[in-house]
């Protein structure tokens, strides 16, 4: 886990993207006014993630859940209310 965030510090803050000739939180800065520590967003293990989404979320019965579906009218809506 330190390793991957120790990677993403670098990929977010030092490293230039050949693309767009800044590092990503440099280009970002360009738009709005933001702090360095945007580059250690939290590593997280997906398939804890995955647990943890259906307990905030959960997907009605018969109802299966693509990557590619659209967000739903129940997802949010239903959690609100």
């Amino acid at each position: 886990m330190y390793r991957a965030l120790r990677w993403e510090w670098f990929y977010n803050t030092k490293r230039e993207h050949s693309m767009i000739k800044n590092t990503p939180y440099e280009y970002l800065k360009n738009f709005v006014s933001i702090d360095k520590s945007v580059g250690l967003f939290p590593v997280i293990i997906l398939d804890n993630a995955i647990d943890i989404l259906d307990t905030i979320l959960p997907v009605p019965p018969g109802h299966n859940v693509s990557a590619n579906d659209p967000v739903s009218s129940w997802s949010l809506q239903n959690e609100i209310s």
